[in-house]
Order: structure tokens, then C-alpha cells, then sequence
């Protein structure tokens, strides 16, 4: 269970898992990919729960769209390129799942409160997700599973310890990125 945006941590996971049962070293199949998205903007589950091996332009929203976790926001994922995110969730058997705010608040609260340490955005949703699917019956309790967390402490690290956000030296824009890009560079 992971959250996704652009498509490269699981199209990652899944090139390993089938490297290493090529290898010998583990068995097959490649492991069921769950990819969880911000119910806002879920491009991704959008195309794959309606059966399609590319997006369009529906599957994303009309509008800037304010989301629960913006780590998964992508305008461009990888998803019909060969050994993309259809071609994973394919092979794999995948599901994908779009939370919801309030959901993916709730999950993030009981992880704290369990394991102590707060957890990023993109954990919570992927938490949310699985709770989606044991509610569904999509996975059975006693399955075995991995959960991508993907990040944490950050707020405990906020909290003990002064901290400084740096301003970007460039800010593009897609209009006009790479001359910006090309101006910047012939002034250093």
C-alpha cells in the first residue's frame, strides 16, 4: 500500500520484486500493488477503475484543486508508458483507491497515537487505503502486507529543534521554465 503521485516509487517496487524473483532469490508472483490517491485529484485510480490504458483529460480535475496531501499531486504521471503505472497495476493484479480527507486525518491520528511519531501526508493516505480495503473485503485481515509510510518525525523534529526554510534560489513556471532555466545560468 503505497500513496502515489507521479508513479515512480511502485513502478520502483515492482521492477525489484520481479529483479529479484528472476534472480532466484524469491518466488513469484510480484507482490499486489494498492496505489492510493487524494479523492480531489486521483487521476490514476480515475483511468484504472474505469478500465483505460492512458489518461485523459477527464480523469483529472477541472480546476486547481486544494488536496490533504500535495506530495501526491502529479499533472503528468507515468502511468501509459511501457512499464508504467497501468503495466504495474496490470501485472499485478493492482487496485487503486481515492481517500478522503477525513479519512486520511483519521489514519494518521490512530498511527500516532500507536506508534508514537508522526507520519507525512502521503502515509496517511496510503493508511487510509488499507483500511479501505480490509472494510471492503478487498484484503483479508491475516493477509501479508507491506505499508510505505514515507516519512515521518517531522513534526517532532519541528518541535525539538529550531528549523529554517530556505527560498529557492529560481521559481519557473511552465510558461516560461527554461528560458528562466537558460537566464539564470548565464548570469552565474
Amino acid at each position: 500500500f503505497q500513496g502515489i503521485g507521479g508513479g515512480p516509487g511502485p513502478i520502483g517496487v515492482h521492477e525489484m520484486a520481479e529483479r529479484l524473483i528472476a534472480s532466484g532469490q524469491f518466488e513469484g508472483p510480484a507482490p499486489r500493488q494498492h496505489l492510493s490517491q487524494n479523492v480531489e485529484h486521483s487521476p490514476i485510480h480515475n483511468a484504472w477503475q474505469a478500465k483505460r490504458d492512458r489518461l485523459i483529460a477527464d480523469d483529472f480535475p477541472p480546476h486547481d484543486v486544494e488536496v490533504y496531501s500535495d506530495y501526491l499531486m502529479n499533472k503528468g504521471p507515468a502511468y501509459a508508458q511501457v512499464g508504467g503505472v497501468h503495466d504495474i497495476l496490470k501485472g499485478s493484479n493492482g487496485q487503486t483507491y481515492a481517500v478522503e480527507r477525513s479519512d486520511a486525518v483519521s489514519a494518521r491520528t490512530l498511527f500516532e497515537s500507536i506508534e508514537g511519531i508522526d507520519i507525512m501526508t502521503p502515509g496517511a493516505v496510503a493508511l487510509a487505503s488499507l483500511q479501505q480495503a480490509l472494510a471492503s473485503g478487498e484484503i483479508k485481515h491475516d493477509a501479508v502486507t507491506v505499508l510505505n509510510i514515507s516519512g515521518g518525525g517531522v513534526e517532532r523534529l519541528k518541535r525539538n529543534h529550531a528549523t529554517t526554510v530556505i527560498e529557492p534560489w529560481l521559481r519557473v513556471t511552465k510558461e516560461n521554465g527554461v528560458a528562466m532555466i537558460l537566464e539564470s545560468i548565464e548570469q552565474d
